[in-house]
């Protein structure tokens, strides 16, 4: 077997993605990606976005934190940590005096989620996404300075040829027959929107997608081509 057909063979896994938070945001970072039942590990001090030596831990200090998708820590994961003085001093400088091109992409994000930058999170069952849902709501209903930073959109799964697909979205104790359908067939789609973490600019918030597919017999999105990697 040749280097290439070797190298080709190697199993591979997505690293991590890395988001910044505002300090003094420690415990909203936590609580939020908890609500959405992934796992959060401390990883000590955070400052000027890298982790610092911190021989007294204090609930003053902001944290670093690795956030699996998994609880069994097996799968790549976030690498949540305070945002750089640069960023912060730029977010100012944009919030003081915004474009209007920054309100109206604003606004476009709110109507289109899919179509902006995102992160989408795969959940097993249609059950998980909607206690990853009332378990977020009970938190925003808990915590009033969480809830005016937390939006959620919710687009109800439809099929046109499986009527058990609307049965179940009927029964459902977080979906409503007025939310909007999603932007596939068969896939239940949960738009999480805030600031609290972003793995850009703060000011423009972070998209966090839950998903659910009901079982199919084809893929949704069949591809074109296929390109093979080098």
């Amino acid at each position: 077997m040749g280097a290439k057909e070797s190298s080709r063979g190697k199993p591979k896994a997505l690293g991590h993605l890395a988001l910044h938070y505002r300090p003094g945001d420690s415990a909203l970072v936590v609580r939020l990606f908890r609500s959405l039942g992934l796992r959060v590990e401390d990883f000590g001090a955070s400052l000027e976005g890298l982790l610092v030596q911190d021989p007294e831990p204090s609930p003053l200090v902001d944290r670093g934190y690795r956030v699996f998708i998994n609880s069994e820590g097996q799968d790549g994961f976030f690498f949540a940590v305070t945002a750089t003085s640069a960023q912060l001093a730029l977010e100012d400088a944009l919030i003081a005096a915004p474009p209007a091109a920054l309100e109206d992409y604003r606004k476009a994000r709110a109507v289109d989620p899919e179509a902006s930058f995102h992160i989408g999170i795969r959940y097993e069952s249609l059950e998980q996404v909607e206690h990853a849902i009332e378990t977020l709501e009970a938190a925003l209903a808990e915590d009033n300075a969480m809830a005016n930073r937390v939006t959620i959109a919710r687009f109800k799964a439809h099929s046109s040829l499986d009527p058990a697909v609307a049965e179940r979205m009927a029964a459902s104790p977080v979906f409503r027959p007025d939310d909007r359908d999603a932007f596939v067939e068969n896939a239940v789609q949960v738009f999480i929107q805030t600031d609290i973490a972003a793995g850009g600019l703060l000011c423009l918030g972070q998209t966090i997608e839950l998903d659910y597919v009901f079982p199919v017999a084809a893929p949704h999105f069949p591809p074109v081509a296929v390109f093979e990697p080098l």
